[in-house]
């Protein structure tokens, strides 16, 4: 009997863990799906740089990406790409400069450009046409998670319910980021 309620009770939890799963896809079948002609999706671009690969739990914000309603919320809304500096030499195209992550001095101009520090994580957004719109930064030693928290269900809904072409300027964005109340990321995980 024990071995049949444990067996019953891994298999509720392999389940739970393997249908909670951000759907990552490739650069090129994220831009290929972008270029289609009939694509409703816009593109998240997670930039992870090197060194983080060890600090990567201590992040609020890798800690949701297998919450119920963030996994839904980007699988239906975007194509996910994660770029791992120093790892399988893909372009990051942000505006006019392109990045490759084989290149120090590119991984270097990327993280002197948005600020990252060694264990900063970047999330990048494009539009369905695969036009550049934002890149938000997010400390991964962020020990106050909860205005993380709010900062990235912010900026996930900002982007995939177009609200960002309501605002044309910097002082709009935070006006309306400052009035924001989060629904769905609230709690921080211990």
């Amino acid at each position: 009997m024990k071995k049949i309620v444990f067996l019953c009770l891994f298999f509720v939890v392999a389940f739970q863990c393997w249908s909670q799963k951000i759907s990552w896809v490739s650069f090129g079948d994220a831009f290929n799906s972008l270029y289609s002609g009939n694509n409703t999706k816009k593109l998240m671009v997670v930039v992870l740089p090197s060194p983080l690969i060890g600090g990567l739990n201590r992040s609020p914000i890798f800690g949701e990406l297998t919450n119920e309603w963030v996994v839904n919320y980007v699988n239906k809304n975007y194509y996910a790409v994660k770029y791992d500096m120093l790892s399988k030499g893909e372009t990051l195209e942000i505006g006019d400069e392109t990045y490759n992550s084989l290149n120090m001095e590119d991984n270097f101009k990327l993280q002197e450009k948005f600020g990252l520090g060694e264990n900063d994580i970047m999330l990048v957004f494009y539009d369905e046409m695969g036009t550049f719109l934002v890149g938000i930064r997010f400390e991964a030693d962020q020990y106050i998670c909860r205005p993380a928290l709010r900062k990235f269900e912010f900026y996930l809904r900002y982007v995939a319910e177009d609200t960002y072409k309501q605002h044309e300027t910097s002082d709009e964005v935070t006006r309306y980021f400052d009035s924001y109340k989060a629904k769905y990321l609230t709690d921080c995980k211990d």
